[in-house]
């Protein structure tokens, strides 16, 4: 609960100003499913969904993501995050953008686990080939505020699809180490304003 409190605060800081200059909002949903591999026990699939709205002004995109999971195990555990999110977008170098996300977030746990806080890096590099298509790759980096150790790294290579009137298709292949090892496919679809 203190992660949330943390959020919102950091939230009343940074967003008033960056909402009076121009820019624009844009939502997005987020289906992503992967393959949990449990060492000596029953590998199981995760599923999440997300909601994340989100306003761009300049090289700075602000957002708030919401997202609901269920594993697949016999534990069946449902939870979700809250995550206040912020990635800078740097000048592009021979056609490459480096951007770098840092955010704060709340894991909610229903069942066993318990809910935490959290923080989150993730640089990011992305190369537009033209034809609305950008190709990238990602490392997140994550780990809760206090407790047990609860770090994951994870990799990402994907292509952002620029489609028609503001839309915008972005699958994902993953790989996730740390506490657990994951392999799964991410696929954001963002509708821009």
């Amino acid at each position: 609960m203190k992660a949330i409190v943390r959020i919102a605060a950091l939230a009343l800081i940074v967003i008033p100003p960056a909402l009076a200059a121009d820019g624009a909002w844009e939502n997005t949903v987020e289906v992503e499913s992967e393959q949990v591999e449990v060492p000596a026990g029953k590998d199981f699939r995760s599923d999440s969904l997300a909601f994340i709205v989100g306003y761009r002004t300049g090289d700075n995109k602000f957002d708030l993501k919401l997202e609901l999971g269920k594993d697949r195990d016999a534990a069946a555990e449902t939870g979700g995050k809250l995550e206040f999110r912020f990635r800078r977008y740097f000048p592009k170098v021979a056609g490459i953008e480096p951007s770098l996300r840092l955010s704060l977030g709340e894991n909610i746990k229903n069942g066993s686990g318990s809910s935490f806080g959290f923080y989150t890096i993730q640089p990011k590099l992305a190369y537009d080939i033209g034809h609305g298509m950008e190709p990238y790759v990602s490392v997140r980096h994550r780990q809760r505020f206090d407790g047990p150790n609860w770090q994951t790294t994870t990799c990402y290579a994907g292509i952002a699809f620029a489609l028609d009137r503001g839309w915008e298709i972005e699958p994902s292949l993953f790989h996730k180490s740390g506490i657990e090892t994951t392999n799964g496919l991410k696929v954001e679809i963002t509708r821009k304003f």
